[in-house]
């Protein structure tokens, strides 16, 4: 009896083990407990066995998400237990051919939770409940693996950890992360049943018809918000039909047939997804959209496609690699006439580098290759994007990103992350606030300026020497107004079509955009413009005394470019007029390539200005007494 006395504590610590573990499982592994159990409801030999584990999966749903759902989204609450119901009835007929429908019907049990995780998201935040939040967000932690995947946005999440009175700052720009993904989602499984067609293999493009819809659910509530309720509805009912589609080739349907209906619908769905964007519905404003999209899905498939020796480790995801660089081509070369007359040199540009891409792909070239060249080509088409005028090219959209980047590097610094931080900074410049440069410079060139020193001057410098929270904080905070006051200029202001007008990647570090070459070249990718930025950044950047010298140049720099860049792009003459002059300005300056030390670049940059003033003034001078002798004699 004793010792029964002694192994009772033994005894409850073992019972309450079970608890244990259920108090400390997040949301995010009730999600993945469901994921597995109805996964496993389909590998099951006997209908007996799959009945038990669709329960286990509807237990813990009803256990973690369903009195939450049916308070604040009934509806997908209703979708969730119907798909219970339909799953349920399916594996008790005992039929093979059922049984497979029951695990298309799983798309519907886990990611409809997404739906549910991202609604109590917004209703913590509207309770300002940073505990809340979180909690839900694991939801979508989990399923992203934001942890291995997405450094900035676990960022913002630890920093909302960290100081729950940042929720409402930080929630707005975990939200247009998250949403990002499910309107690539939204196509992208269109896109990937298409692949499937291709391969005749009409079940497996069923399950991405299938998980198309669920993941637009998610996101048709911001649908909404963005684009009005009747155009939301029609982009649910080309899901809805997406999905017919796909059970169509249960009754017959050709393939052929499928592919061209399954086509027509994602065209449609793509269209609605990119004006829920802000992208303009012109052709070619939807056509590089659609361009920059695909790029992004062959860096993100390719990585997991190969290994680094070049072996396949993932057939699908190689298979979606060649057709989404295939893809891109394809969207390129019909709209052949759209695109080229924004920049014949541009469009030849961007075909040759993509269809290098689907060479190096199909010889499984390394990574790096492909990543890079897909970089390239990214590169283009936004300023292909400059190009087509305000609609095309977005500019709300690089507004909003070097927004939330900005608040991403803020909350990166606030938990010690300070090389995120400048990481982040360094994109919101090179990669967005290049674009917006001759937008802005056209309508007020001080503030271009202003923003453009205070982001890649400043407070990249403050982040590298270790500045205060405090101080990161306000300088940012001050950037962002200054962002809000040039987005109000450029879109209440009529701008001329600015094509890449030199705010491009010369602005980079810490210069400035160089209006004037990009104008007098036709683009911030030209090879002139590229070796201008490369001295600038590699070379005068790196040193006190070029940082010094691009300061006081600057200041008289952006007095006049603006003007100069204008009067390129209304006269073709003077446009080449400006280009002939550039040219031995330009074999001067390579002497530079050359200077790494501070003391290199101040005797090579004297030397560049001595040859310079030589070639612009002694030589003209000089041949000007001669005239003047010559006359006398």
């Amino acid at each position: 009896m004793n010792k029964l006395l002694l192994l009772a504590p033994v005894m409850a610590a073992f019972l309450l083990l079970p608890m244990v573990a259920q108090a400390d499982a997040s949301l995010g592994d009730d999600w993945a407990a469901i994921k597995k159990n109805a996964g496993d409801a389909y590998k099951a030999e006997h209908p007996d066995d799959s009945l038990a584990k669709l329960a286990q999966a509807k237990a813990l749903y009803e256990n973690s998400f369903a009195a939450a759902a049916q308070m604040h989204d009934p509806t997908t609450h209703k979708v969730i237990m119907d798909c219970y119901a339909d799953s349920e009835a399916l594996y008790n007929t005992g039929d093979p051919a059922d049984k497979k429908q029951a695990k298309l019907i799983n798309q519907c049990l886990e990611k409809s939770v997404y739906t549910i995780g991202m609604v109590m998201m917004e209703v913590a935040v509207s309770e300002n409940d940073a505990d809340k939040y979180l909690d839900w967000s694991k939801v979508v932690q989990k399923k992203f693996k934001v942890a291995d995947k997405d450094p900035a946005t676990l960022a913002l999440f630890t920093a909302i950890k960290n100081d729950p009175s940042q929720l409402g700052v930080y929630s707005d720009v975990i939200r247009e992360n998250m949403l990002d993904i499910f309107e690539l989602k939204t196509v992208e499984e269109l896109e990937e049943a298409l692949i499937k067609y291709a391969e005749d293999d009409t079940y497996s493009a069923k399950k991405y018809a299938y998980e198309g819809l669920y993941y637009y659910q998610t996101l048709h509530p911001y649908a909404i918000e963005s684009i009005g309720n009747s155009k939301a509805n029609q982009l649910l009912t080309y899901m809805v039909e997406a999905k017919a589609v796909s059970d169509s080739a249960n009754d017959g349907v050709s393939v052929s047939q499928l592919t061209s209906e399954m086509k027509s619908i994602k065209k449609e769905v793509e269209k609605l997804v990119q004006e829920h964007n802000g992208i303009d519905g012109t052709p070619e404003a939807l056509a590089l959209a659609g361009i920059a999209d695909r790029l992004h899905l062959v860096q993100v498939e390719y990585v997991d496609a190969i290994d680094g020796s070049g072996n396949i480790i993932n057939d699908m995801e190689y298979a979606e690699t060649v057709a989404f660089a295939g893809g891109a081509l394809e969207i390129l070369e019909e709209n052949e006439e759209v695109l080229g007359a924004i920049s014949s040199s541009e469009f030849n540009e961007l075909y040759t580098i993509l269809d290098d891409i689907i060479t190096d792909v199909d010889n499984k070239a390394p990574i790096a290759t492909v990543l890079n060249a897909a970089d390239d080509a990214t590169a283009i088409v936004k300023s292909m994007q400059s190009g087509t005028g305000e609609a095309g090219s977005n500019l709300n959209g690089y507004f909003d990103q070097i927004n939330r980047l900005l608040l991403s590097a803020q909350a990166a610094y606030s938990i010690g992350e300070s090389d995120l931080a400048f990481e982040l900074v360094s994109e919101a410049y090179l990669d967005n606030y290049e674009f917006l440069e001759a937008p802005i410079a056209e309508v007020n060139p001080s503030l271009m300026k202003s923003i453009e020193d205070n982001m890649r001057e400043e407070l990249r410098n403050m982040i590298k020497s270790g500045a205060s929270y405090t101080e990161i904080k306000t300088q940012i905070l001050f950037i962002i107004a200054d962002l809000e006051t040039a987005h109000d200029a450029v879109t209440t202001v009529p701008t001329a079509n600015a094509a890449p007008v030199v705010a491009t990647q010369e602005s980079e570090e810490k210069g400035g955009g160089c209006l004037i070459a990009t104008a007098a070249y036709g683009s911030e990718m030209a090879p002139q413009v590229q070796l201008l930025r490369e001295i600038r950044d590699n070379q005068l950047m790196n040193t006190e005394s070029g940082s010094a010298f691009m300061s006081a140049f600057n200041e008289a720099y952006y007095s006049f470019s603006p003007y100069i860049a204008d009067m390129e792009r209304e006269s073709p003459m003077f446009k080449e007029a400006v280009k002939l002059g550039l040219t031995p300005m330009l074999s001067t300056l390579s002497i530079m390539e050359n200077a790494e030390t501070e003391s290199e670049v101040l005797g090579l940059g004297l030397s560049v200005i001595a040859l310079n003033l030589g070639m612009y003034i002694g030589l003209p001078a000089f041949g000007i007494v001669k005239v003047i002798q010559s006359r006398k004699n």
